[in-house]
């Protein structure tokens, strides 16, 4: 039996913001799963996961996925994640 089990966005917020930004960005390209998926080179069924919340993609793979739709990696991110990382003071580091 294989059971999929979603990730907690309560708990990993960035997950549901990546999950939503995956699949605006499929449609505003016009692929389909199974297009994006041999565009990148995995099963419709893995871009079908990570849409739904079921896997966490690696970097690499973003990296690709986003080159495959045009767009800057950066763009499937929450933009606190690419915020610069702050001390406890509040000072950004270099």
């Amino acid at each position: 039996m294989n059971r999929r089990i979603k990730i907690d966005h309560g708990l990993w917020p960035e997950m549901g913001h990546l999950s939503q930004e995956l699949k605006k960005a499929r449609a505003a390209a016009g692929l389909t799963l199974d297009q994006a998926g041999v565009a990148v080179g995995v099963p419709g069924d893995y871009i079908d996961s990570l849409e739904g919340g079921y896997n966490n993609p690696s970097i690499q793979f973003l990296c690709a996925y986003a080159r495959v739709l045009k767009i800057p990696a950066g763009n499937l991110l929450p933009s606190q994640l690419l915020s610069p990382i702050r001390t406890r003071e509040g000072q950004a580091l270099q």
